[in-house]
Protein backbone atom coordinates (compact mmCIF):
# COMPACT_ATOMS: atom_id res chain seq x y z
CA UNK A 1 0.00 0.00 0.00
CA UNK A 2 2.80 2.44 0.85
CA UNK A 3 4.67 1.35 -2.25
CA UNK A 4 1.78 2.29 -4.55
CA UNK A 5 1.28 5.59 -2.76
CA UNK A 6 4.95 6.46 -3.26
CA UNK A 7 4.81 5.23 -6.85
CA UNK A 8 1.84 7.49 -7.61
CA UNK A 9 3.64 10.47 -6.04
CA UNK A 10 6.69 9.71 -8.15
CA UNK A 11 4.67 9.51 -11.37
CA UNK A 12 2.88 12.78 -10.57
CA UNK A 13 6.20 14.49 -9.83
CA UNK A 14 7.65 13.07 -13.05
CA UNK A 15 4.71 14.31 -15.12
CA UNK A 16 4.98 17.74 -13.55
CA UNK A 17 8.77 18.18 -13.56
CA UNK A 18 9.72 16.61 -16.90
CA UNK A 19 8.15 19.40 -19.01
CA UNK A 20 9.76 22.00 -16.75
CA UNK A 21 13.17 20.43 -17.30
CA UNK A 22 12.60 20.26 -21.06
CA UNK A 23 11.54 23.91 -21.10
CA UNK A 24 14.63 24.87 -19.07
CA UNK A 25 16.94 23.09 -21.53
CA UNK A 26 15.14 24.64 -24.49
CA UNK A 27 15.34 28.17 -23.08
CA UNK A 28 19.01 27.71 -22.19
CA UNK A 29 19.83 26.64 -25.74
CA UNK A 30 17.68 29.40 -27.21
CA UNK A 31 19.44 32.01 -25.08
CA UNK A 32 22.84 30.66 -26.13
CA UNK A 33 21.92 30.82 -29.81
CA UNK A 34 20.42 34.31 -29.60
CA UNK A 35 23.40 35.65 -27.65
CA UNK A 36 25.91 34.01 -29.98
CA UNK A 37 24.11 35.36 -33.05
CA UNK A 38 24.00 38.89 -31.62
CA UNK A 39 27.64 38.83 -30.54
CA UNK A 40 28.85 37.37 -33.85
CA UNK A 41 27.00 40.06 -35.79
CA UNK A 42 28.42 42.74 -33.51
CA UNK A 43 31.99 41.45 -33.82
CA UNK A 44 31.75 41.11 -37.59
CA UNK A 45 30.32 44.63 -37.81
CA UNK A 46 33.32 45.92 -35.85
CA UNK A 47 35.66 43.86 -38.01
CA UNK A 48 34.24 45.24 -41.25
CA UNK A 49 33.96 48.82 -40.04
CA UNK A 50 36.86 51.23 -40.45
CA UNK A 51 38.44 48.82 -42.93
CA UNK A 52 39.96 46.70 -40.17
CA UNK A 53 40.08 43.72 -42.53
CA UNK A 54 42.15 45.81 -44.96
CA UNK A 55 44.59 46.90 -42.24
CA UNK A 56 45.13 43.29 -41.19
CA UNK A 57 45.82 42.32 -44.79
CA UNK A 58 48.21 45.25 -45.31
CA UNK A 59 50.26 44.31 -42.26
CA UNK A 60 50.97 41.04 -44.05
CA UNK A 61 49.89 38.90 -41.12
CA UNK A 62 49.19 35.29 -41.97
CA UNK A 63 45.70 35.04 -40.52
CA UNK A 64 43.52 32.53 -42.32
CA UNK A 65 39.76 33.16 -42.32
CA UNK A 66 39.57 35.82 -39.61
CA UNK A 67 35.77 36.00 -39.89
CA UNK A 68 35.51 32.27 -39.21
CA UNK A 69 37.88 32.60 -36.26
CA UNK A 70 35.75 35.41 -34.86
CA UNK A 71 32.66 33.22 -35.14
CA UNK A 72 34.34 30.27 -33.42
CA UNK A 73 35.78 32.42 -30.64
CA UNK A 74 32.38 33.98 -30.01
CA UNK A 75 30.80 30.52 -29.86
CA UNK A 76 33.26 29.25 -27.26
CA UNK A 77 33.07 32.48 -25.25
CA UNK A 78 29.27 32.53 -25.10
CA UNK A 79 29.04 28.81 -24.28
CA UNK A 80 31.55 29.11 -21.43
CA UNK A 81 30.08 32.35 -20.08
CA UNK A 82 26.51 31.07 -20.13
CA UNK A 83 27.54 27.82 -18.46
CA UNK A 84 29.47 29.71 -15.79
CA UNK A 85 26.57 32.09 -15.15
CA UNK A 86 24.04 29.25 -14.85
CA UNK A 87 26.28 27.32 -12.48
CA UNK A 88 26.65 30.38 -10.24
CA UNK A 89 22.90 31.07 -10.41
CA UNK A 90 21.95 27.46 -9.61
CA UNK A 91 24.45 27.30 -6.74
CA UNK A 92 23.10 30.54 -5.27
CA UNK A 93 19.50 29.35 -5.53
CA UNK A 94 20.42 25.99 -3.97
CA UNK A 95 22.18 27.75 -1.12
CA UNK A 96 19.16 29.97 -0.49
CA UNK A 97 16.73 27.05 -0.65
CA UNK A 98 18.78 24.88 1.71
CA UNK A 99 19.25 27.80 4.11
CA UNK A 100 15.49 28.28 4.25
CA UNK A 101 15.02 24.57 4.95
CA UNK A 102 17.68 24.59 7.67
CA UNK A 103 16.26 27.67 9.38
CA UNK A 104 12.75 26.24 9.23
CA UNK A 105 13.92 23.11 11.08
CA UNK A 106 15.29 25.19 13.93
Amino acid sequence: EDFYRILIRFVIALLFLAPINVMYQYLKQRLAIEWREWMTNRMLHLYYSNRAYYKIEQQNQNIDNPDQRISEDVKSFTAFSLSFFLIILNSTLDCIAFSIVLFSIK
